[in-house]
């Protein structure tokens, strides 16, 4: 301070108090009005008035900032002062809010700190600059301004310090007000906005709901949202005048280009007062432009810090929107981008889900893998939008792939021309053999993956021929078991985003559970039929001694009618006899050879309309001589019963291991006894014999593979377990029960009818 009185006289010290009360009730007045700009002015005028100054200025200060900020308040007989008109950040006042202690020039225009470009532009010949403190934090500077020659005294710089000390606290409370409501506005809109999000049910009424509650916050009717697919912005809702217009509704932005591309890309809002003037703005060909201000915000997610899409709004007028405006919007893109990415998460699994069940459905009912593949390749296709699709099964345990391949084309119904083997050092086979992880290649020829190096022998590689611009290798894994792998293609350039990839590889691993499953099953069903051979086989053996005393019996009386032919000492009605009872015995025969062969040849699973009772004399005329050699008396109790729809060839499997169960199971003779019956929805097989019958520690156990109650190298164990199999594959169940020294009784329940035949394969 320059040439400042060091005491004050009585008469003013008392004046001075009466000033300072008045300053401190102007203070208290300026605390009832909390609108910001409105306070200012208060201020400035109050201050105007009590100090009579020519020209008072008041200009706001970001400390964390570290600068000026609009409005800048003026008040007095001087009005030349634009509110955007802020000090400089190495000029007077920057040193005053920085140093936080106050300035005073008696002679401004001589002042080292002062003498500059507010002092010489507006004539100002004594100033002083007071800080605006709380706290020890500057809130903004104050300037005492004077045309003529002023003498600050003790007394103006206490009224000014006091009150600058007032004015802080109000501003800042004004300012602390002023972000509590506004806070609280943006909470209400994005509630207001929330709740009318919750109540929609998908994706698109989502989206329609967000855009319509954005553009409340910014009070416009118009605007749009984009999403991000691939390397395209798609407009996905829209409002205005073009929102029934199918041009717009279809339209897609690269990113990168126009300001909503832009936006983008880089993930920075943008305002812009006048499209016409933005070099950045492209206008739709042959679309007249019907807005003026255009505001577009990013939506980012939460979780990949990855744009996802934009928010745009625009206006008729000019200059419309605001940074309030670009706060609000992009407080709502911040709130609501974990709403649309979850919906867009629930809209993909309700797809997959549908997808996976359909593919499931195929490879249980079909068992097929050709059906399966196809149904993998269409909803492909159809879900993950893409224009090619090729598969190649891998056989994991010889290292090979599986021909032919299969492709599949969006512009194509039938299989796509392609080489069937797969060669070292091609895509499939380093995929598998050598990365043994996915890979996606957004510049698919320039990819060494998808376009390795050929020999000109080879002809052009797949993405060369097909014209793929972008594409995804997915291993089909089980596991740790890689069951193939599946290219996903593009013809257009195409960005794999994060959450695009997880849905390509959920899809794979559906898609590999259905191949291994349809896989299994096959090989379930070779498995079984070579144990129902195994247990054939040993049947055979079981009943090799009982056949051939059969056979013995027939040959003795064809060799000794022959005999006495040859001798030629019988007459001729007698010879034509005994050729008849040679006749009739080689059909004998013959006939059990036949059997015997139906039962060890191997068939196929056919279903067919099966006679029960039919199956059932069949295995006894196969056993009759077992049984006769062990005493043991058959008494079937057979009545008549509906047609099976089954496969008779393991049907008869089922009966004879039972049959012969119960006949070895009484050695010395026994009675084993065969009953039918059926009711409206099935068919009842009773086989019951008089043994010792089957402990309780064990019955429970007579059904697992290779359990056997007979003593060691009697018995393989596969017979009842093979039995059990069959009949749960025809939808049937088999039971025993059995008490000590009393026998055992199995049940055979089979479904009547054509549900059996529809669905016996799955």
């Amino acid at each position: 301070m320059d040439n400042q009185p060091r005491t004050t006289p009585k008469a003013h010290r008392d004046s001075s108090e009466t000033s300072l009360e008045s300053l401190y009730q102007t203070g208290l007045e300026h605390t009832s009005t909390f609108d910001l700009h409105q306070l200012l002015h208060s201020i400035v005028r109050s201050l105007t008035k009590i100090l009579r100054a020519d020209l008072i200025t008041l200009y706001l200060y970001d400390q964390v900032k570290g600068d000026f900020y609009p409005p800048a308040i003026a008040s007095g007989t001087y009005t030349g002062i634009e509110e955007n008109d802020l000090p400089d950040k190495g000029g007077c006042a920057a040193r005053i809010a920085l140093g936080g202690e106050a300035v005073i020039a008696h002679q401004a225009q001589e002042h080292p700190l002062m003498a500059q470009g507010f002092i010489q532009k507006h004539h100002i010949a004594s100033s002083a600059g007071f800080p605006l403190k709380i706290a020890g934090n500057t809130v903004g500077v104050l300037f005492v301004n004077f045309f003529d020659p002023h003498q600050f005294s003790t007394e103006d710089i206490e009224r000014v310090t006091i009150f600058a000390s007032q004015a802080a606290i109000v501003i800042r409370n004004a300012e602390l007000l002023r972000q509590q409501e506004a806070a609280n506005k943006r909470l209400e809109v994005l509630q207001q906005a929330q709740k009318a999000i919750d109540s929609a049910t998908d994706l698109q009424e989502v989206l329609t709901q967000i855009l319509s509650e954005g553009l409340k916050t910014v009070k416009t009717g118009r605007g749009s949202l984009m999403l991000i697919e691939g390397e395209n912005l798609v407009i996905k809702a829209q409002a205005g005048p073009e929102a029934g217009d199918p041009d717009r509704t279809t339209m897609a932005f690269k990113l990168g280009e126009g300001i909503a591309g832009i936006v983008a890309k880089t993930g920075d809002a943008r305002i812009c007062p006048e499209v016409s003037l933005e070099p950045d703005f492209k206008s739709p060909e042959g679309k007249d432009i019907r807005f003026h201000s255009l505001l577009a915000v990013p939506i980012i997610s939460r979780e990949s810090k990855q744009v996802i899409g934009v928010i745009s709004a625009d206006d008729p007028r000019p200059n419309y929107f605001d940074e309030t405006h670009k706060q609000l919007l992009s407080d709502m893109a911040v709130q609501f981008a974990t709403a649309i990415e979850k919906m867009m998460l629930v809209d993909t699994l309700h797809s997959l889900h549908k997808i996976f069940e359909q593919i499931t459905s195929v490879a249980i009912v079909g068992r097929e893998l050709p059906l399966v593949l196809d149904e993998i390749a269409r909803n492909a296709i159809e879900v993950l939008k893409i224009d090619v699709i090729t598969i190649y099964e891998y056989d994991q345990d010889h290292e090979k792939f599986l021909v032919p391949p299969l492709m599949r084309g969006i512009s194509q119904n039938q299989r796509m021309q392609m080489q069937t083997e797969v060669f070292e050092g091609e895509a499939p086979w380093l995929l598998v053999r050598q990365l043994k992880r996915n890979h996606y290649a957004a510049d698919a020829p320039a990819d060494p993956i998808m376009s390795p190096p050929r020999p000109a022998w080879k002809g052009a590689g797949f993405v060369s021929r097909e014209g793929i611009r972008s594409s995804a290798g997915v291993l089909l894994k089980v596991g740790e078991v890689i069951v193939g792998v599946m290219f996903v293609n593009y013809r257009s350039p195409h960005a794999f985003l994060a959450r695009e990839t997880q849905t390509i590889e959920t899809f794979a691993n559906s898609a590999a559970i259905a191949i291994q499953d349809v896989r299994q099953w096959n090989n379930l069903k070779r498995t079984q039929e070579q144990l129902i051979q195994t247990a054939k086989m040993s049947a055979v053996g079981t009943l090799a001694s009982g056949v051939a005393h059969e056979l013995k019996n027939p040959l003795a009386n064809i060799l000794s009618s022959i005999n006495l032919i040859e001798t030629g000492r019988i007459p001729r009605p007698m010879t034509e006899e005994k050729l008849q009872e040679i006749k009739s015995e080689v059909h004998r025969a013959r006939k059990i050879i036949d059997s015997l062969l139906n039962f060890v040849r191997p068939r196929e699973s056919i279903r067919e309309a099966v006679d029960v009772v039919t199956l059932i004399n069949e295995s006894l005329n196969i056993l009759e001589n077992q049984a006769r050699l062990n005493h043991v008396t058959i008494e079937p109790r057979l009545s008549a019963v509906p047609l099976l729809q089954g496969n008779a060839t393991a049907l008869r499997q089922v009966f004879i291991n039972i049959l012969i169960n119960a006949i070895e199971a009484m050695p010395d003779g026994g009675r084993l006894t065969i009953e039918t019956q059926a009711d409206n929805s099935n068919v009842r097989i009773e086989i019951q014999d008089t043994g010792p019958g089957i402990a309780a520690d064990q019955i429970g156990r007579i059904f697992e593979p290779f359990f056997t109650t007979k003593e060691a190298g009697d018995g393989t164990g596969l017979g009842l377990a093979l039995s059990y199999e069959i009949v749960h594959d025809h939808h049937g169940d088999i039971t025993a029960v059995s008490v000590a020294g009393q026998g055992a009784t199995f049940v055979v329940t089979l479904p009547i009818g054509d549900r059996n035949y529809e669905s016996a394969d799955r």
